[in-house]
């Protein structure tokens, strides 16, 4: 495990992962791990009742990341102090404390694939708990106009879905 953080008890949501000494805003604070899996692949995981919609990062259009631990402990939060860029790796947006829980916001993360069909437009109830908390987390188009353009203009999330916003916008 990375000696940023640990894992332990979370008042978000069962474990989540605490800075164990300051981290800088803009520091890498890990690259996310697991097995990567295609659409049709994590289909069947979760048809067979062996994933959870909400456990796998996508990474890009058409492949997600089964998360390892301690990576899968990595909570939600409406105001996240860390974000996912590139493919697969966490950075501060903001400095951490020590003992701070890290978390990053997982609709800034989500844009299902037409071909994942099973997936529909995914949601779940947000338990982050802090001022700024939306209740619902889901995929980047559900999120405001505001917030999909700083993130955006401050490339602030991963690479396909700076990608598939452009296709979007321009259509």
């Amino acid at each position: 495990m990375d000696n940023k953080f640990i894992v332990k008890d979370s008042d978000i949501n069962g474990k989540g992962v605490f800075a164990v000494s300051p981290i800088k805003n803009g520091d890498t604070i890990c690259v996310m791990g697991g097995k990567e899996l295609s659409i049709p692949e994590l289909k069947i995981k979760y048809q067979c009742g062996e994933e959870r919609l909400s456990d796998p990062l996508q990474i890009s259009e058409k492949s997600y990341l089964d998360l390892d631990e301690p990576y899968i402990f990595f909570n939600h939060s409406c105001a996240p102090n860390a974000t996912i860029i590139d493919k697969h790796k966490l950075v501060a947006i903001r400095a951490i404390e020590p003992d701070e829980e890290i978390t990053y916001d997982y609709s800034f993360t989500e844009w299902a694939d037409e071909d994942f069909d099973d997936y529909e437009e995914w949601v779940m109830e947000c338990k982050c708990g802090t001022s700024y908390c939306r209740k619902v987390i889901g995929e980047f188009p559900i999120l405001p106009k505001s917030l999909k353009n700083k993130l955006l203009k401050e490339k602030m999330v991963q690479d396909f879905i700076i990608r598939k916003f452009k296709k979007c916008r321009d259509q």
